[in-house]
């Protein structure tokens, strides 16, 4: 993943460019009724990655709302997929990222 390589080299400015492109293409595709869910899953864990970059950046309230949107998508899924143990550790990262963000 190329945002996160960037992020590791510190280019943050960089990284969240490809990571809002990414967003948005994911958000495309996932929004059709026939979409896999793993489009949504992939789009939640975006947002995840997108907010920690935000964080890093000083932009807390962007971050919130970013992480606020993949958890409210991760939560839909683990409701309708409750046996999908992937959907329940990506809502739990999520649900972390969010927390750390909160202290």
């Amino acid at each position: 993943n190329m945002g996160g390589w960037q992020e590791s080299k510190g280019e943050l400015d960089s990284a969240l460019d490809k990571l809002r492109s990414a967003e948005a293409l994911l958000a495309n595709v996932a929004s059709g009724d026939d979409s896999p869910p793993r489009y949504q899953r992939d789009l939640a864990a975006a947002r995840r990655t997108l907010a920690r970059i935000l964080v890093q950046l000083g932009q807390n309230e962007e971050a919130r709302d970013k992480l606020t949107t993949s958890k409210e998508s991760l939560q839909a899924l683990v409701r309708e997929f409750p046996d999908d143990e992937d959907f329940a550790a990506q809502l739990q990262q999520t649900l972390d990222v969010l927390e750390g963000l909160s202290q």
